[in-house]
């Protein structure tokens, strides 16, 4: 099945945008370069869609500059979903054999029956993000099969969580325990009051702070409740949030932007102050904490 119509319609706003959400953007910011602002992704689509290009790689390949992280979605006028138009146009890029990753690039993992909370990368929401939605699919079914004997799924990432939770009901998976985030799980708990220690920055996941059923500012005091003093506030953070570049399929297509990402996220911690940065996502603090040796600081993430 095409999205082309989907796609030409969700782009039509964009096509005569002067580019308004560019400075939302974390891929632009991180690669400096106007050839992957939200406008530029969204016009490819559009153009892939009506056959003013060439399908190709080098042409789809803009397609995957995007984390997924809604910062652009956010700050639109017409709130256009630019995340979910290009997952879209990455669909048809996949089945027209035209998208240059291929699918195992993307494999969800499988968590072990003992693992209380669910590890990150289950929920084959990188796959979706590729395109690869019958894959996502297949997965996301056996995924439902496997915890349907569970009482309750409590999930370390925000990226699972929320594609679990808004994602599987959009293509009628039945996911039957309640969900919950793990990190929002433990900020409903009696807090370790200041076992964190002092200089303890906070980021917040963008995953997190968009998904609809999760209470982002409870992780936020969960943080505050453990630091000793006030935690040190990043330059990116509520509304203005930014990526840690862990999401979507951009570490996997865009490794070393996604590096960059991260280490624009540790360095404005340490630049602040901060000896430990914590986050209400495993996925998150996975991703971060390759590179924060590089930069003298700690990240873990709040369970």
């Amino acid at each position: 099945m095409s999205h082309k119509k989907e796609v030409i319609d969700a782009t039509r706003h964009c096509i005569y945008c002067p580019t308004l959400c560019m400075h939302a953007c974390p891929v632009v910011a991180v690669e400096s370069s106007d050839t992957v602002t939200p406008w530029s992704k969204m016009s490819m689509a559009r153009w892939l869609a009506e056959g003013k290009v060439v399908g190709s790689f080098e042409h789809t390949d803009l397609l995957f500059k995007c984390t997924g992280c809604g910062a652009c979605q956010a700050a639109c006028v017409h709130q256009v979903d630019v995340a979910g138009t290009l997952q879209l146009a990455k669909v048809d890029a996949a089945n027209a054999g035209i998208s240059r990753h291929a699918p195992g690039l993307f494999k969800p993992i499988i968590e072990d029956d003992e693992d209380t909370v669910i590890p990150a990368g289950v929920s084959g929401a990188r796959l979706f993000a590729a395109g690869y939605t019958e894959m996502f699919l297949s997965a996301a079914r056996s995924n439902a099969r496997r915890w349907s004997v569970r009482s309750e799924l409590l999930f370390a990432s925000a990226e699972d969580f929320r594609t679990v939770s808004e994602i599987y009901p959009a293509y009628d998976i039945d996911v039957r325990p309640p969900l919950r985030l793990a990190a929002e799980a433990a900020a409903k708990q009696p807090a370790r009051e200041g076992d964190l220690g002092p200089n303890v920055a906070y980021h917040e996941a963008c995953h997190l702070l968009r998904a609809d059923a999760a209470d982002a500012e409870s992780v936020r005091q969960l943080a505050q409740k453990r630091a000793v003093g006030p935690l040190i506030e990043l330059h990116w953070r509520g509304e203005n949030a930014t990526c840690c570049g862990a999401s979507g399929a951009f570490a996997e297509t865009s490794e070393a932007s996604a590096r960059e990402a991260a280490i624009r996220l540790l360095g404005n911690a340490q630049e602040r102050g901060a000896t430990l940065l914590v986050t209400g996502c495993s996925g998150c603090a996975e991703h971060m904490s390759q590179y924060a040796a590089d930069v003298g600081i700690e990240v873990k993430a709040l369970s």
